[in-house]
């Protein structure tokens, strides 16, 4: 009896053992729940639907667009040029600057101040976003788009009734306001761009960009038939057949809108010569010559007489040179240096500043013609530029870098017209 007792006991353990052995064991079939459980929840995704993919690819067309997009917008930034234009069109694409994204599922492009982010089908492609967001730095955007915005801009820029005479640019007589200081901007879609308050307006600017005078980066949302709070009428944007001569690419192929140029455009020169003839002929008289490197050395001074004494590089200031020859024997020279800043004009007089007696040839010192030159420290630039003296050269504005600003030395000056002549000024 008790053996059966034991018997009655015994076999339902054994039988739960196996059963925990067969349930819970390295190959048993909770471990194969877990396993199942664990892959459903890496497919399982909260909050927002998109994923860091750092080896996903975009379609070729959209990276290429984007890549040269963030390019042209760099060199825009780092241009000296303010009121000036650029193009970012790879190719084709209608009349959009952009390829067709794929809408909500395709690639999205969000640009923001410093940054720009990038998605496609839901995921993020990591590795290229963070390979292009340096390139944003710096860069800040706008738009031409917003209440009278578009009106404005056309009437500054590309009507050619009020375009040339209202001078924007050149005189500072614009209509405003005419563009709009955005935070951020989407492109998505087929020729779709987003900002701020505005979603899904037309986009069909031809690839154009244009940088004001705040130096942001503003695109060209665009709208059918006329202009209107959203944009431009998009024929006047890329070159349509109704823009009759006042696009943005005509206007740009006739010179009259100009091109973004790169830092290094501006001529500058480390000497200026005034040849003096005659007492008639002292104050008052253009420079007779400017020259990449030293007068008399890296350029022939206008009695092509050689100087036994050149200085090298100015001290704090930019080097100018009297020159005076008053017999086929007889030949002077002056060195001086014009301060730092000093700004000649082509419309009025100017002195070179406080010039400061650097060497002379060895009769100099009784040549009163020259010292009068120096002296009375009123000299005229050519005719058609203007001269500021920086960083030990002196840079020259002409009418085509009107608009272009200089920044050197923690200083900035602009090169402006004034009734027609190209002048420097200091920028606050």
């Amino acid at each position: 009896m008790a053996i059966n007792k034991l018997v009655y006991y015994i076999i339902p353990l054994v039988v739960l053992v196996l059963i925990i052995i067969w349930q819970f064991g390295p190959n048993g079939l909770m471990e194969g729940v877990k396993t199942a459980v664990k892959g459903v929840i890496s497919k399982v995704s909260f909050g927002a639907k998109t994923t860091l993919a750092s080896k996903l690819i975009l379609p070729t067309e959209h990276e290429t667009a984007i890549r040269n997009l963030v390019s042209i917008m760099g060199k825009m930034r780092d241009s000296s040029s303010t009121n000036c234009y650029m193009n970012y069109k790879v190719k084709g694409y209608g009349h959009s600057g952009m390829p067709d994204l794929g809408g909500t599922t395709g690639t999205i492009i969000t640009l923001s101040e410093n940054k720009i982010d990038l998605s496609y089908n839901g995921q993020v492609p990591d590795s290229l976003t963070k390979e292009l967001n340096p390139q944003m730095k710096g860069i800040k955007l706008c738009v031409i788009s917003g209440k009278e915005v578009s009106d404005n801009f056309y009437t500054n820029f590309l009507n050619t009734e009020t375009a040339s005479s209202q001078n924007c640019v050149s005189y500072g007589k614009c209509y405003s306001p005419y563009y709009t200081s955005v935070k951020k901007i989407i492109l998505s879609g087929t020729e779709s761009i987003s900002y701020d308050s505005y979603s899904n307006l037309e986009l069909e600017d031809g690839g154009w960009l244009y940088k004001n005078d705040l130096g942001e980066i503003c695109f060209f949302p665009t709208q059918d038939m006329f202009n209107g709070d959203e944009g431009l009428n998009d024929d006047f944007v890329f070159g349509g057949g109704n823009s009759q001569g006042e696009s943005i690419p005509y206007k740009i192929n006739s010179g009259e809108l100009k091109l973004c140029s790169s830092t290094g455009d501006w001529k500058k020169y480390q000497s200026i010569e005034l040849a003096v003839e005659d007492d008639n002929s002292v104050v008052g008289q253009v420079i007779t010559q400017v020259c990449t490197g030293l007068i008399g050395k890296d350029c022939l001074t206008k009695y092509n007489k050689p100087f036994k004494e050149l200085p090298s590089e100015a001290k704090s200031g930019c080097w100018v040179v009297a020159t005076s020859s008053s017999s086929p024997t007889y030949y002077g020279y002056f060195w001086g240096e014009a301060e730092e800043g000093q700004i000649l004009y082509s419309n009025k007089l100017e002195s070179p500043g406080n010039l400061e007696m650097v060497s002379d040839s060895l009769k100099l010192g009784q040549n009163e013609k020259i010292k009068t030159v120096f002296s009375d420290r009123a000299w005229y630039a050519f005719n058609g530029h203007s001269l500021v003296c920086l960083n030990h050269y002196w840079y020259d504005c002409t009418s085509n870098e009107a608009g272009k600003i200089l920044n050197l030395n923690n200083k900035k000056y602009t090169c402006t017209l004034d009734n027609k002549y190209p002048v420097w000024k200091e920028t606050p």
